[in-house]
């Protein structure tokens, strides 16, 4: 038995970063309760009493252990990732630390956004860009930071029910480690295998019905590492199709861009502030078709996993092949997309008929019971 053989090395991560989360959410879970860092009720929210919050500090405790065994004895010392490795994890502990304040003290939209913009500058200044085929460094740069402060917030505005924020991250980084594995990039497996199994401890204690929820904390923290390991990673250059593999990113991330895109359309088309929370996320409103909280984070769960597993295989495809998985891809939202539209459209009419004066007059034929 080979000990050293990636197997055992990525098994032995997994288990550590496991171990090291799970076994420290009940201690955050004492201490959020203890000194009030609690997630209390409010109009547009799913739980019904107040919640400790900090998973998002147990996630980033299995991180760092894994952190730190990873580039004492997994990667060498000369790699030329090191500089960006530690990096990355100062602007997460930064971010960890904003989310914290943000969960203890609200802050504002505007000031997290400047703390986003702030860390994800750093990371551009250590030499994480988006490049594919654009030669100009500031648009490489630009281009990067919108990266940057998209998915970190996708992340943070998909954390509105038990599960479904840490299942996605969780998902989302166990493709990426798939992904890196099949093109060899053992310094990003390493870290994101590590990352998904810190998040799996935290989801033991978050899953419906949750006893702990991650917060600003974890959701900016995990947004921030995948926008940064995806800008990253090499997606051209494995199979025979020249430029295909860049919209690798965009199909793995479909489902927190989806919600993020359809939230963002309806507050503006109802005249509302962007930044201003409310029940009109994806999850809402598969809930609102008639699905319990549960159901409507495993839809989204596995639609998660089955758009990135299809993005996994642009490595290795043609390009007329790769345009058959980004079809699929937009008719499985399309499909989403319509059923949530139809779905709505009875709700209004079930609303008017229960309250004519609210909408159109009840259809008298139709209105006895199913």
């Amino acid at each position: 038995m080979n000990l050293q053989s990636p197997f055992f090395i990525y098994l032995g991560l997994a288990m550590l970063a496991f171990i090291v989360s799970s076994t420290s959410v009940p201690v955050l879970i004492w201490f959020a309760r203890r000194f009030g860092v609690m997630d209390k009720p409010a109009q547009r929210k799913v739980h019904t009493e107040p919640k400790p919050l900090l998973g998002g500090v147990a996630i980033f405790l299995g991180y760092t252990v894994c952190f730190v065994v990873i580039r004492m004895y997994l990667i060498p010392a000369d790699s030329q990732y090191q500089p960006v490795f530690l990096a990355l994890y100062a602007c997460s502990a930064f971010l960890l630390g904003v989310g914290i304040v943000d969960d203890i003290r609200n802050l504002s939209a505007e000031t997290k956004l400047i703390a986003q913009i702030a860390a994800a500058a750093v990371m551009i200044y250590f030499g994480v860009r988006i490049r594919f085929w654009i030669d100009a460094e500031w648009l490489q740069s630009l281009l990067t930071l919108c990266w940057f402060v998209v998915i970190t917030n996708a992340f943070n505005l998909l954390d509105n029910m038990d599960g479904l924020s840490g299942g996605v991250g969780g998902l989302t980084t166990f493709i990426y480690f798939i992904l890196c594995v099949y093109t060899q990039e053992k310094e990003f497996a390493l870290p994101l295998l590590a990352m998904t199994f810190a998040i799996a401890g935290f989801l033991k204690y978050n899953f419906y019905p949750s006893k702990i929820f991650m917060g600003d904390a974890g959701s900016l923290m995990i947004g921030f590492n995948l926008a940064a390991f995806s800008s990253m990673i090499t997606y051209i250059g494995y199979g025979p199709a020249q430029h295909m593999p860049i919209v690798t990113p965009l199909i793995i991330f479909s489902v927190p861009l989806y919600d993020t895109a359809s939230v963002v359309w309806i507050r503006i088309r109802d005249g509302r502030s962007i930044f201003k929370a409310d029940k009109n996320h994806f999850s809402h409103r598969l809930v609102a078709l008639g699905m319990t909280h549960r159901q409507a984070v495993m839809v989204i769960l596995f639609l998660t996993f089955d758009v990135g597993l299809m993005a996994v295989l642009l490595l290795k495809l043609t390009g007329a092949q790769g345009m058959l998985v980004l079809l699929h891809t937009l008719i499985m939202f399309l499909v989403i997309a319509l059923l949530e539209r139809t779905g709505a459209i009875k709700m209004r009419e079930l609303a008017g008929r229960e309250n004519p004066a609210a909408g159109d007059p009840p259809n008298v034929e139709n209105s006895r019971p199913e």
